[in-house]
C-alpha cells in the first residue's frame, strides 16, 4: 500500500475544508446571507405620531370669523345675537342680509355703498334695518330704522335712521337710532306714553 505524501494529504485536507465551508450553515434556512436580502431600514418618527388613522376628521379650516349679527340697544346696552344666516347678498360694495336665532329673533339689514349719497351712477336707497323680537308673544318688539317707517300714530321718527356705517366685503358695522314701531301701535291703542327712538349699534358678518 502506498502512503500518500504529506503534500497530497495537505491538499486533500484543504479541499475538504473548502467543501465544508461552502456547505456551512450561516442562517436558519441553510443559505448564505446576501446583503440584497436585507430589508430597508425603517425610519422612525420622534414626533410621537405612530402614523395610524384613528378615523378622526378635522374638517375644513376654521373661517376667519363666525357668520351672524349682533345688535346692541342703548341706553341699557341690551345685546341681541343672531347666529344663523338666512340670506346674504354682498354686491358692488353694498350688503343686504337677514339673520335669526331660530327662537323668535330676526334681523334684516340693507346697506348701500358707503358713498351712496354722492353716487351719480346708481340711485341707492338709504340704509335701513328691522329687528323683530317675537320670543315673548305677549310682548313683541319690532325695532325699525330707516326713512320709510310707516307709523299711523303722530310720532316723530325722523331720527330713527342709520347715520354711520362701514362695509368690508361681507362684513359691516354701524350705528344710528331706531324706534319700536310695535310699541308705538300698542301705545296708540292704549293711550299710553309713546316710545321715542333709541340709539343702537350693529355688527354683521356673512358666511364666506
Amino acid at each position: 500500500m502506498t502512503i500518500p505524501s504529506t503534500r497530497r494529504l495537505l491538499a486533500l485536507f484543504l479541499g475538504l475544508m473548502l467543501v465544508l465551508a461552502a456547505c456551512g450553515d450561516d442562517g436558519d434556512d441553510g443559505r448564505t446571507a446576501d446583503p440584497a436580502d436585507d430589508p430597508e431600514p425603517v425610519e422612525t418618527d420622534d414626533s410621537g405620531d405612530d402614523g395610524t388613522d384613528d378615523g378622526a376628521d378635522d374638517g375644513p379650516s376654521a373661517p376667519s370669523g363666525d357668520a351672524g349679527a349682533l345688535v346692541t340697544i342703548f341706553p341699557v346696552g341690551e345685546e341681541l345675537t343672531f347666529p344663523q344666516e338666512l340670506v346674504c347678498v354682498a354686491l358692488q360694495g353694498a350688503l343686504s342680509a337677514t339673520f335669526t336665532d331660530g327662537a323668535g329673533l330676526e334681523m334684516s339689514i340693507d346697506l348701500p355703498v358707503e358713498d351712496w349719497e354722492s353716487s351719480t351712477t346708481v340711485d341707492w336707497a338709504p340704509p335701513s334695518m328691522t329687528v323683530r323680537d317675537e320670543r315673548d308673544e305677549l310682548n313683541w318688539r319690532i325695532f325699525e330704522s330707516g326713512p320709510d317707517i310707516g307709523l299711523a300714530a303722530d310720532v316723530d321718527a325722523s331720527t330713527a335712521v342709520i347715520n354711520d356705517f362701514s362695509i368690508d366685503g361681507r362684513r359691516a358695522t354701524g350705528s344710528g337710532q331706531m324706534i319700536d314701531t310695535f310699541a308705538v301701535t300698542t301705545a296708540a291703542a292704549g293711550g299710553t306714553e309713546m316710545p321715542t327712538p333709541v340709539p343702537f349699534a350693529f355688527a354683521v358678518e356673512c358666511a364666506g
